[in-house]
C-alpha cells in the first residue's frame, strides 16, 4: 500500500471532515439561512463521499482491496448505503444489465406502450419523478427504501452474513449520528431534548440527505434515460 494510499486517504478525510463540520455547523448555527446553507453543503459532500464509495466498491479508489472495503463502507454511511447492497445492485446488476428495461435496477423509462397502458396514478407518478420537483424522490422511494435501507423479503432472501453486518453498521451509524448531533445542539444552544432532536434531525440529517437524493436521482434518470434513447437510436439505424 505505502505512499499510494496517502492521496486517497487525504481525499476521503477531507471530504468526510467537511461533511461532518457542515452538518455540525448546521445544527449549532443560530440563524435559519446559515443552517439551511450548511445543510445543503453537507448534502453535496454526502454525494462526494458516495462517489468515493462508488470508486472503492469498484476497487479503483486505492490499490488495496481491504482499504477499499474500509473506505467504501465508511464513505457510504452518510448516504445510508450498506457496502454490500451497493456492490450487488450497482456492480453485479446495473453494470451487467445497463439500460435493459425490467432487468437493470436503476431507472427504466416507460415505452410509449407502457405509458398508455399504465393507470392514471402510475402516469401521474411517472410524470412527477421526471419533473424538477420530483427529482429528490425517485431514487429514495423506488430504489433506496425497498432495495437498500429497508430491503424487502425478495432482497433479503439472497443476503449473505456480510450483508446483514453491513446493514447493521448503517443502522448503528444513523442512530449514533443523530444522537451525537442532538447532544451537540443541547450543548451549544441549551435546547431541551425535543427541540435539540428536531434541530439535529432536520438540519443535520434531513436537509443533507434530501440534497444527496436530488443528486443521485437526477444522475440516475438522466444517464439511464439517455442510454435508452441511444440504444433505441442505434437499433433504428441498424
Amino acid at each position: 500500500m505505502g505512499g499510494q494510499a496517502l492521496l486517497p486517504l487525504a481525499i476521503f478525510l477531507i471530504s468526510a471532515g467537511t461533511y461532518l463540520c457542515c452538518a455540525a455547523g448546521a445544527v449549532i448555527a443560530a440563524d435559519g439561512a446559515t443552517k439551511i446553507l450548511l445543510g445543503v453543503i453537507a448534502g453535496v459532500f454526502i454525494a462526494n463521499l458516495a462517489i468515493i464509495g462508488h470508486d472503492a466498491v469498484h476497487r479503483s479508489f486505492t490499490s488495496s482491496r481491504w482499504l477499499n472495503r474500509v473506505l467504501g463502507t465508511l464513505a457510504f454511511l452518510p448516504a445510508l448505503h450498506p457496502y454490500g447492497r451497493w456492490e450487488h445492485h450497482h456492480n453485479r446488476v446495473h453494470h451487467r444489465y445497463t439500460a435493459q428495461i425490467g432487468v437493470d435496477n436503476a431507472y427504466s423509462p416507460m415505452t410509449i406502450e407502457q405509458y398508455r397502458k399504465a393507470s392514471a396514478e402510475r402516469r401521474l407518478y411517472y410524470r412527477f419523478i421526471r419533473s424538477l420537483a420530483g427529482q429528490p424522490f425517485f431514487y429514495m422511494i423506488d430504489i433506496w427504501l425497498p432495495k437498500i435501507f429497508l430491503p424487502l423479503p425478495s432482497e433479503t432472501r439472497g443476503f449473505r452474513k456480510s450483508d446483514w453486518i453491513d446493514l447493521s453498521i448503517v443502522y448503528g451509524w444513523l442512530g449514533c449520528y443523530v444522537a451525537a448531533l442532538t447532544l451537540l445542539a443541547q450543548l451549544y444552544s441549551d435546547q431541551v431534548f425535543g427541540a435539540a432532536l428536531w434541530n439535529a434531525a432536520v438540519f443535520g440529517f434531513i436537509i443533507p440527505f434530501f440534497i444527496w437524493n436530488l443528486f443521485i436521482s437526477f444522475v440516475t434518470i438522466v444517464q439511464q434515460g439517455a442510454q435508452r434513447e441511444i440504444d433505441e437510436l442505434a437499433h433504428a439505424v441498424t
